[in-house]
Formats: structure tokens, C-alpha cells, sequence
């Protein structure tokens, strides 16, 4: 029978169906299943989280950020809903970081906790590493310390006029993979023109040790 290491470097038999044929998964659902996975976002209740409506490089709306060493997180999905416009010009733009380290001035990031939950609902659960956050406020961030990965805009006050009866949905799912390290970032900046906003973000990633990428 085939083996395969676990994190120990222990062999640990492969999983077989009736044929004897070794099945493979993908690397989302093997994460999964070992409570790698996690959503960031907000309960039902809860205030909707205001945008700006002057654009600037430190005052993203939210941030995913990795821990300063050992983990590295793999953005899966960003899904944003548009619950105000401001009466003006809804713009989302989706940007990742070079480590913290490696900006400009070592980059922090402060802010407000967004809920977050392991997509693995029974026990063990793993406690995510990253952190997740609403109301950011970004030190020496410049534009030579990021990359816009998409760009979305609603139509010109489309939700106050009544020109759309529902929510805008901006959806990114990272078809090419995102690896972020040594606090690297991804940011999401949100914009109303007139006055600010509000969005309800939903940000999906996978936890996975730096050492099992190499």
C-alpha cells in the first residue's frame, strides 16, 4: 500500500476504494478537513462596515494579514455586498502587501476584529493565526509597498437612486494562488464618492505551514 508523511514525517497509509485505486482530494477539502480553513465576516446583526469617501493608501476598509512567521495564508475568496453607496460612485479595489518587513517602514496594520470561524465545525479545531480586521488604519503604507489584484465599481449611486433594488456584489475567488507571509497583507479598499459608504465583506483563506510549501 501506498504512504504518504503527515506533519511528523510519519507514513501514514493512503486512502483506497474498493478497487484498491489510491483517491486523491484537493488541497481544499484535505485543508478543511484538517480545520485549516477560515472565514472572516460579521454576524446578522451586526452594523455594516462604513468605506471612505476620500481614497488613500493607509485607510483600507478591511485586511487579512499573516503572522510574522510560520504560517503562511492562502486567500481563497473575497466576497463584498454594497449596502450603501453614499449616494455616489461605489468603487472596491482588492490589493495584497509585501511582507511587513520589506515595505517602505515595517508596515502594521490596527483595526477592529472581524468574527472568525473554522470551516472544520467538530473537534480538534485550529485557532487561526491570521488576523482579520475592519476599520484599518495602515502605518507607511505607500504604493510602491502594494499591488491591485481587481478593481469593482457599482453604478453612480445606483442603490440610492433605485437604479438597483439589491445590493452590489463584488466576488474575487483566487483561481491562481496568493501566498502571504511575514505579515503580508490583503487589503480591501472601499470607496463611496459623495459620502461614505458601507459594505459586508466575507473573506475566505487557508492556514498552511510555511514548511509544507517547500
Amino acid at each position: 500500500m501506498a504512504n504518504f508523511q503527515n506533519e511528523a514525517d510519519v507514513g501514514i497509509p493512503a486512502r483506497v476504494n474498493g478497487e484498491r485505486t489510491v483517491e486523491f482530494v484537493s488541497n481544499i477539502v484535505r485543508w478543511v478537513r484538517e480545520g485549516r480553513v477560515f472565514t472572516a465576516s460579521q454576524g446578522v446583526e451586526a452594523v455594516d462596515i462604513a468605506t471612505v469617501s476620500t481614497e488613500a493608501d493607509v485607510t483600507p476598509t478591511c485586511a487579512l494579514q499573516a503572522p510574522s512567521s510560520g504560517i503562511a495564508v492562502i486567500p481563497l475568496r473575497v466576497f463584498i455586498a454594497l449596502t450603501d453607496d453614499g449616494g455616489g460612485l461605489s468603487k472596491i479595489d482588492l490589493s495584497f502587501t509585501k511582507a511587513a518587513a520589506a515595505c517602505a517602514t515595517a508596515m502594521t496594520l490596527t483595526g477592529t476584529d472581524l468574527n472568525v470561524q473554522n470551516h472544520y465545525t467538530t473537534n480538534p479545531q485550529e485557532d487561526a493565526q491570521a488576523t482579520a480586521i475592519h476599520g484599518v488604519t495602515a502605518s507607511a503604507l505607500t504604493t510602491t509597498d502594494y499591488i491591485t489584484l481587481a478593481h469593482g465599481e457599482a453604478v453612480n449611486a445606483a442603490l440610492t437612486s433605485g437604479l438597483m433594488k439589491f445590493s452590489d456584489v463584488f466576488d474575487y475567488q483566487f483561481n491562481y494562488p496568493l501566498i502571504l507571509v511575514e505579515k503580508a497583507a490583503l487589503l480591501i479598499h472601499g470607496y463611496s464618492g459623495t459620502s461614505a459608504g458601507a459594505i459586508v465583506p466575507v473573506i475566505t483563506w487557508a492556514e498552511v505551514p510555511i514548511a509544507e510549501l517547500v
